[in-house]
C-alpha cells in the first residue's frame, strides 16, 4: 500500500517542479519582452540584423539560396540553406563593439582558446573556437559562424568581407 502513495507523492512533486519551471519561463519571457534594447545607430541595422545582409546577398556568398532566416534578437540573424551544414549565424554589435571585442578576447584567454589572427578584414579579426570568426571594424563588432563543413573558414571570410563593406 505504501508504493502507490509514494508514486503519488513523487508525481505531485514532479508536477509542482514542472509548474514552477514553466512559471519561471513565463516570467523570463515577460521580463525580456518588457526590457527595451538600445536602438541601432544605422538605418540598415535599425531594421534588424536580417535586413543588414539580404537573403539574396547571402545566397550569393554561400553559393546556394537562403531558404529561411531567424532573427532571435535585433543584433543576430541566422541564414539557413537546404544543406543543414551550410548556414551563417551573424551577430552585429554597433552599440558596444569595444566591450564585445574585449569580452571575447578575455573569454578566450580565460579558457585558453587559440586565436588565429586574420588580416585584411576590418581593423582586427581572428578565428576563435569552433572556427567562429570575430571582427572589429570601426564602431562594429561581428561574430560569424558559417556552418560545419570543410568550407567554414572561407565562407566566414566572405561573409565578413561583405558585412564590413556594408558598414561603411
Amino acid at each position: 500500500m505504501k508504493r502507490p502513495a509514494a508514486v503519488f507523492t513523487i508525481c505531485v512533486v514532479i508536477a509542482v517542479v514542472l509548474a514552477a519551471c514553466d512559471q519561471g519561463s513565463d516570467q523570463a519571457k515577460a521580463t525580456s519582452a518588457s526590457t527595451s534594447s538600445p536602438q541601432p545607430t544605422t538605418a540598415a541595422a535599425s531594421k534588424g540584423a536580417c535586413s543588414f545582409i539580404t537573403p539574396e546577398e547571402m545566397g550569393t556568398v554561400l553559393g546556394q539560396p537562403v531558404t529561411r532566416q531567424d532573427e532571435s534578437t535585433g543584433r543576430r540573424c541566422i541564414y539557413y540553406t537546404a544543406d543543414p551544414l551550410v548556414f551563417v549565424d551573424l551577430e552585429i554589435d554597433r552599440e558596444s563593439a569595444a566591450e564585445s571585442w574585449k569580452g571575447i578576447n578575455a573569454g578566450n584567454a580565460l579558457i585558453g582558446a587559440d586565436q588565429e589572427k586574420l588580416s585584411g578584414i576590418g581593423e582586427q579579426a581572428f578565428f576563435g573556437p569552433r572556427d567562429r570568426l570575430y571582427v572589429r571594424s570601426g564602431d562594429a563588432f561581428l561574430a560569424i559562424e558559417a556552418g560545419f563543413d570543410n568550407a567554414v573558414r572561407a565562407r566566414a571570410e566572405k561573409v565578413a568581407t561583405l558585412a564590413v563593406s556594408k558598414l561603411r
